[in-house]
């Protein structure tokens, strides 16, 4: 199963009036076809960076839906 090791929201102030929020994942997918599956579900939900290792690949290319 995928391990989600970070999951972060980033506010940052411009001109002190408007406050903008970041997400962030950091996964680990292990090179396993259910958690791709799953994170293409996840990152729906509009999400700004996403950082991935160990992706699940077919003749190298990385796979998903």
């Amino acid at each position: 199963m995928a391990d989600f090791h970070n999951t972060n929201t980033i506010h940052s102030n411009r001109s002190n009036k408007m406050q903008t929020q970041i997400k962030c994942i950091q996964i680990n997918l292990q090179h396993s076809r259910i958690p791709t599956d799953n994170l293409m579900k996840i990152i729906e939900d509009s999400t700004d960076i996403l950082c991935i290792q160990e992706p699940y690949t077919i003749q190298t290319k990385m796979a998903g839906p």
